[in-house]
């Protein structure tokens, strides 16, 4: 071997050496992973009703809190699983014609937080918890369990 291929091998050596006596190491393949974690913080408002509901959504792995404890998403596994499938791009769930009530009683959603390693920020008013249904879920948890007109139906 040439003195060329030699030396950055020696010296890759020695680095790992010392930062591994130095107690810092190389980031392991569990670090790896932890950084991958996604993690959402969701926010339903019924803008003229004034109620505001919290909910928390991790994801890689799905659902890491106790399902039912206050603002854990009821559905982790659902809304992760719908998430990965849009490459966790939140703007597909804006508001689009849709077949959905035409009531007017306005929701108003914010999606704030990381998808791996991208930051998330989305706030979007839907014209009805109906229309809100259709279009979000499971990733946005319907307030009170339902939509305004039976069993929502996602639209891709």
């Amino acid at each position: 071997m040439t003195a060329s291929r030699v030396l950055p091998r020696r010296l890759a050596t020695v680095a790992a050496t010392v930062l591994a006596t130095a107690g810092i190491g190389l980031a392991a393949p569990a670090a790896q992973a932890d950084a991958a974690l996604s993690q959402l913080s969701i926010t339903v408002t019924e803008v003229l009703g004034g109620s505001v509901q919290n909910y928390y959504l991790t994801c890689d792995p799905d659902g890491t809190a106790e399902i039912g404890s206050p603002g854990v998403h009821p559905d982790p596994v659902g809304a992760c699983n719908r998430l990965r499938a849009l490459h966790g791009d939140v703007d597909a769930l804006k508001f689009r014609p849709a077949p959905c009530a035409k009531e007017f009683d306005p929701y108003k959603v914010a999606i704030i937080g990381h998808w791996r390693d991208k930051e998330v920020k989305f706030v979007e008013t839907y014209p009805n918890l109906d229309c809100l249904a259709v279009l979000t879920s499971p990733v946005v948890p319907i307030p009170n369990g339902n939509a305004a007109h039976g069993s929502p139906k996602t639209v891709k």
